[in-house]
């Protein structure tokens, strides 16, 4: 079996770049690590920052909205969450279709 190595992005903002290129700055990160051969890019999937990673009030993106910008700019790798709280989307509260 071949390792399967994955690529996580514990925050959104970078010291240094403005917020309005951060999405630029998110998209090279995805696709260097797809150049460099990773399987997957994951995100965060939180209200607020957590402590050990940056301060609370650090921006936080809504996940799947990140991955669809994502996978507009990567081919080949996987797309996916490290976790994704479910109290944020309630299956039963989800609309039938």
């Amino acid at each position: 079996m071949a390792p399967f190595f994955s690529y996580h992005m514990p925050n959104y903002t970078f010291r240094g770049t403005p917020t309005s290129t951060s999405s630029t700055r998110r998209s090279h990160l995805a696709q260097a690590a797809e150049k460099s051969g990773f399987d997957m890019v994951t995100v965060m999937d939180h209200f607020y920052q957590i402590g050990v990673v940056g301060p609370e009030d650090e921006p936080m993106l809504e996940a799947y909205t990140t991955l669809g910008a994502l996978a507009m700019k990567t081919n080949r790798v996987l797309l996916g969450t490290m976790v994704t709280g479910v109290t944020y989307r309630n299956p039963p509260c989800w609309p039938k279709s």
